[in-house]
């Protein structure tokens, strides 16, 4: 490629870098909270629409000296995270627009935390991941702490940064062993040099796959890596919570693809052992813990590490299929939770936002469609027919089951109907608790109201016909 179609490839990240500078300008000159929404929206949607021309290009390949990769899985997760991003910004306008002054740098954070994903997910060398992640999760420690009014806000910020510290040590620790192993920096390269040196390779390997796993899986918030996110879930505002519980594990999870379909293959058997071991305690901790559970952001944390937990089983399996599945369910994942917090964001128990699980009660009566909505994607997390994430499960176990992973799909088919019980006792605190002291209203504009519905009617529809989504996660890992 020329310089021309190089700086062409970039398009979408300097279009979101201008739209960022224009939100940070907006929020020094603008006293109106919702003027900063408005622009950080509308940045959303033009970067959008410059991914568009991109992906009309067609003009996928490496750039930038080996640094950047653009192709069919980049191009559909920059979709995937832009509109994800426009989602999770129509639900929190009234939440944000309704608190103090500061709400503006929230809008000002999440847009580089958002440039930061983007530039990781089209990483195609140890250098650009390593400015991508730090790009993504330095953002994210300042919008914990953001509201410290909050109880436990800065707590929680305190204790993510700490471990967000530890994660990014461990992981450019890795980085640089395998460096240090194969003298090269990018991804393609060293698959090259691993492919032809196998033999040879030494144990300084084992420690470099330990601890680059080790810092993906507090990125993730896996077990044993996974004691920052309850704290973080619940210090943190609903907005803040939303954000980091989808955008930031789409974007890892589609690095970690890269980085472990392509570069470490050669030694899956290395890095397969140690997903394998994480998912199991990501599933058995938490699916367990959740069941404990009464603050509602809490239980969404445990059922997060679980969920990630089924997520790491794709890369168990270290196939094309594999990997696909796990594809699927990141997106499957990623829709629900953008839901069961649009519905958070929207109900107020007694005034205040909901915290515990019982603030739910007497949902059904004071507000029958989010109740519905909540029930919804509440049963798809669960695994329930005929609904999506029933089909992404199924579709992971399958695969285990073919590639001889019995007892690892049984084991995690018997955690998944442990798993519905906490779901179900959401489930039951709104449909039959009678609480008359509770008093729910409902905060939300008709525009998130109805983004809100259709992103619950995704859950269904795709669930009854799957295979355009599963064709399309194979297509995608064909790709790169």
């Amino acid at each position: 490629m020329d310089i021309t179609q190089q700086l062409f490839a970039l398009l979408p990240e300097m279009v979101l870098l201008c739209s960022t500078i224009i939100v940070l300008l907006t929020r020094v000159f603008s006293t109106n909270i919702l003027w900063v929404h408005r622009a950080a929206q509308l940045g959303c949607a033009v970067t959008l629409c410059a991914l568009y021309f991109i992906a009309n290009d067609n003009n996928y390949g490496i750039i930038s000296g080996g640094l950047w990769q653009l192709d069919a899985m980049a191009v559909t997760f920059k979709a995937i995270l832009l509109s994800a991003m426009i989602f999770i910004l129509c639900y929190s306008r009234i939440y944000l627009t309704s608190l103090d002054d500061i709400t503006g740098d929230y809008y000002i954070l999440a847009s580089f935390s958002l440039l930061g994903m983007l530039i990781l997910v089209s990483a195609a060398n140890l250098l650009t991941i390593f400015l991508g992640i730090e790009l993504m999760s330095l953002p994210l420690y300042a919008m914990v702490a953001l509201w410290r009014s909050r109880p436990n806000c800065t707590e929680a910020a305190l204790k993510y940064f700490v471990t967000g510290a530890l994660a990014t040590c461990l992981m450019l620790y890795g980085f640089s062993l395998l460096y240090g192993i194969t003298a090269s920096l990018s991804l393609y390269e060293i698959n090259i040099y691993l492919i032809l040196h196998k033999k040879f390779i030494g144990f300084i390997l084992p420690f470099a796959i330990i601890f680059i796993v080790a810092g993906f899986g507090f990125k993730l918030g896996v077990a044993p890596f996974h004691m920052w996110a309850p704290d973080i879930y619940e210090g943190a505002a609903m907005p803040v919570t939303m954000f980091i519980a989808t955008l930031p594990k789409v974007a890892t999870f589609a690095v970690m693809v890269r980085l472990f379909s392509i570069t470490l293959l050669p030694v899956a058997m290395m890095w397969g052992k140690l997903f394998l071991l994480m998912a199991i305690l990501s599933i058995v901790i938490g699916n367990i813990v959740a069941i404990l559970q009464t603050n509602i952001k809490r239980l969404l944390a445990y059922s997060s590490i679980a969920h990630m937990g089924y997520l790491l089983l794709g890369f168990v399996v270290a196939t094309h299929a594999g990997l696909s599945a796990a594809l699927c369910y990141i997106i499957i994942y990623l829709l629900a939770n953008l839901a069961i917090f649009a519905v958070l964001l929207a109900v107020k128990s007694n005034g205040e936002a909901v915290s515990k699980i019982t603030d739910l009660a007497n949902l059904h009566k004071s507000a029958p469609l989010y109740a519905a909505l909540l029930l919804l994607t509440l049963f798809s997390l669960a695994g329930v027919p005929p609904l999506l994430g029933f089909m992404g499960k199924m579709w992971l176990f399958n695969v285990l089951v073919q590639q001889d992973y019995v007892f690892i799909a049984i084991f995690a088919v018997l955690f998944t109907l442990l798993g519905l019980y906490y779901y179900i006792k959401v489930v039951k605190v709104m449909y039959f608790n009678d609480d008359s002291s509770a008093k729910i209203n409902i905060v939300m504009p008709t525009v998130a109201s109805y983004t809100a519905i259709i992103n619950a009617i995704l859950l269904l529809f795709i669930g009854i016909y799957p295979s355009g989504l599963f064709n399309l996660c194979f297509s995608l890992l064909g790709s790169i």
